[in-house]
């Protein structure tokens, strides 16, 4: 048995722990013997899945050990467990959002609806540009109550990001940009740049959103997460759409002369 601990954002203020701390884990034997468990005893547990199935195994833990390494084992077999990208070698245009592709078992959570792409690699001179629509989610960072709605518009999910990550196991977050920390224009909508620098370039547009690539020898992949949803779906307009374009078009002629030029219509202005 896996329990897994989630805390999204912290009100402003507080610590990434809402100001609680993490909670402390015990096993109680059916003799009322109490033993406390120990933090893992190598640093970057959450990058270390190989070193977490040989402590696993090493206590005994053998399903645990199990599980985990199923899921290495289908990456494995994908081919996304190391870098394999070549700079030279040229993608796609759109970059687009669907369900997760590799073992939707692996700590599924019923409350939480993901969205993400398919691992894509760095290209010369070119930015990644994701539009759509933003649901409207509780003003809770600031203080807000829950149903208090950020804008204008009926609350219809809990929480809502974008993130960034590394498309190999166990696909480490590069960058994530919460509801409450993207850029929305005056009809609802985002639009989110992922470029090769190391700070949020000049020629950013305000009304734009910033994510870092990282590595580029490593494939990358976006994944749009949406939290408690109240009769809501991640369809249409809501769903995030991109494409790779050039850094020049995007500057000159923003996202409208990107998704022209890949070819693909968007109704949202």
């Amino acid at each position: 048995m896996f329990v897994v601990y989630r805390v999204y954002v912290a009100d402003a203020g507080l610590d990434r722990t809402g100001g609680t701390g993490v909670p402390n884990v015990s096993l109680v034997g059916h003799d009322g013997k109490v033993q406390r468990l120990r933090p893992c005893p190598f640093a970057a547990a959450e990058t270390s899945l190989g070193n977490m199935i040989v402590l696993l195994a090493a206590n005994r833990l053998t399903q645990g050990a199990s599980f985990l390494q199923q899921f290495l084992d289908a990456a494995y077999q994908r081919g996304l467990t190391g870098g394999i990208c070549n700079p030279a070698t040229p993608g796609p245009a759109p970059v687009l959002f669907g369900p997760p592709a590799l073992n939707p078992n692996f700590f599924p959570n019923p409350q939480t609806t993901y969205l993400e792409t398919a691992g894509f690699c760095f290209q010369a001179n070119k930015i990644v540009v994701v539009r759509g629509r933003a649901p409207v989610f509780p003003n809770t960072y600031l203080g807000g109550s829950v149903f208090q709605p950020a804008f204008d518009g009926a609350i219809q999910l809990r929480y809502w990001s974008m993130c960034n990550n590394d498309s190999v196991v166990p696909y480490p977050v590069i960058a994530c940009q919460a509801d409450f920390e993207t850029k929305l224009d005056n009809n609802q909508t985002y639009t989110y740049v992922v470029s090769n620098d190391q700070a949020p370039p000049p020629w950013l547009p305000a009304s734009a959103t910033w994510l870092q690539w990282g590595d580029i020898s490593v494939p990358k992949n976006l994944i749009y997460r949406n939290i408690l949803p109240e009769n809501f779906k991640p369809v249409d307009d809501y769903r995030p759409t991109g494409v790779f374009c050039d850094e020049a078009v995007f500057i000159e002629q923003g996202w409208q002369g990107c998704f022209a030029a890949a070819g693909i219509t968007v109704t949202m202005q």
